[in-house]
């Protein structure tokens, strides 16, 4: 048990030094943090308040009926098509023009029906609900965990202890001379270092874009769209609106009671209920949609940027000699032979050190680093 507590304080605590990016914390702190707090609010929403109202005329039956619906769950009617509206088994009633026949749905998914009655789809999958949205947060911590198994501390080695003020002068020079010493010793490792960040990079999009595919799975949503059309739609009448939330997480639908009646015979009682959670449940779903699209165009710009930089050295250059600022030309000529994977992990370091310290720590690294 300690030791799953342990792992759970490393993915939440603060670092000592900085191994990552701000596109790469959107993922692991902002989402999964954000996915934490929509399973609390969802799974607070269903222990509080009234989940569900069913319509009962006889107030002794009312709360066993709404408890009976709640755990057995309910079911709604699917949209009808076409060949259902032009069929005899379907009811139509005249509407305003003499001429014109609308299709009798009082709400989506609930409608009458002629001989045969439609295949029901039924309705349990809130219940699942805060499990979707803690598992997908824990999701979110799977490349932050890859990166760390793989970085394995590399950085403090490279920083020591010069991310914070270093009073005594020599300590200083002498922790500069060990941050060059490791930094030159450890080359050969720097390229593989950069590439593993892309690919966490990669990993980051690749989780973010299955996460937004799974919701269009779970939600029934049929366009890309998707939360901009659900606020957009919030003013529709639920019968009128052309979101999936209405069909697979509606606001009403049907539920069947059994009861044995006086004359010992089982009576079936079908009921409307109005499902309060579900309303929750929507919005949750439209701030995940919109959590999601704010941080794919962010992750795929970091990847994008951090692709052209291995593959463009005058760009990498251009950008360690500005965040350095070095008038330094032992610093400016070692930023001139890095590789692409040393001059990643230079930028690493700029994001810990100060810009002077990290001057220093070049100007003692050798020349043939490269």
């Amino acid at each position: 048990m300690f030791e799953v507590l342990n792992i759970l304080y490393g993915w939440f605590k603060k670092e000592k030094v900085h191994t990552d990016t701000i596109a790469c914390q959107f993922v692991y702190r902002l989402l999964a943090i954000s996915l934490f707090a929509f399973a609390a609010v969802s799974q607070l929403r269903q222990f509080s308040g009234n989940q569900i109202s069913c319509i009962e005329s006889d107030t002794t039956l009312k709360e066993k009926i709404d408890s009976i619906c709640l755990t057995s769950g309910t079911y709604t009617f699917p949209p009808p098509t076409e060949e259902d509206r032009n069929s005899d088994n379907i009811f139509f009633l005249k509407g305003i023009k003499a001429d014109t026949l609308h299709f009798v749905e009082a709400y989506p998914g609930i409608r009458s029906w002629g001989r045969e009655e439609p295949e029901r789809i039924h309705h349990r999958n809130y219940m699942f609900v805060p499990f979707y949205f803690l598992i997908l947060g824990f999701f979110c911590y799977i490349p932050r965990i890859f990166w760390k198994k793989v970085e394995q501390h590399q950085m403090i080695h490279w920083v020591q202890d010069l991310n914070s003020p270093v009073l005594d002068m020599k300590r200083e020079e002498k922790l500069v001379e060990v941050s060059a010493r490791n930094f030159a010793e450890s080359k050969n490792s720097h390229k593989r270092y950069c590439i593993y960040f892309l690919f966490v990079h990669l990993l980051n999009i690749a989780l973010m874009i299955g996460q937004l595919l799974l919701l269009y799975w779970v939600t029934g949503s049929d366009f890309y769209y998707y939360g901009l059309e659900v606020f957009m739609n919030s003013n529709i009448p639920p019968q009128d609106r052309p979101d999936g939330l209405s069909r697979n997480y509606p606001l009403v639908a049907l539920c069947d009671v059994r009861i044995w009646s006086i004359t010992g015979n089982i009576r079936i009682i079908s009921n409307m209920c109005f499902l309060h959670m579900n309303d929750v449940f929507q919005l949750l779903f439209g701030c995940q949609w919109w959590l999601l699209c704010l941080c794919i165009p962010i992750a795929t710009i970091a990847a994008t940027s951090h692709l052209v930089k291995i593959v463009c050295p005058c760009l990498r250059r251009w950008e360690l000699k500005r965040n350095i600022r070095s008038s330094s030309a032992d610093a400016h000529r070692v930023i001139d032979k890095l590789n692409f994977g040393s001059s990643f992990v230079v930028y690493m370091m700029a994001k810990n050190v100060p810009a002077q310290t990290l001057d220093k720590i070049l100007s003692e690294v050798s020349y043939d680093l490269v």
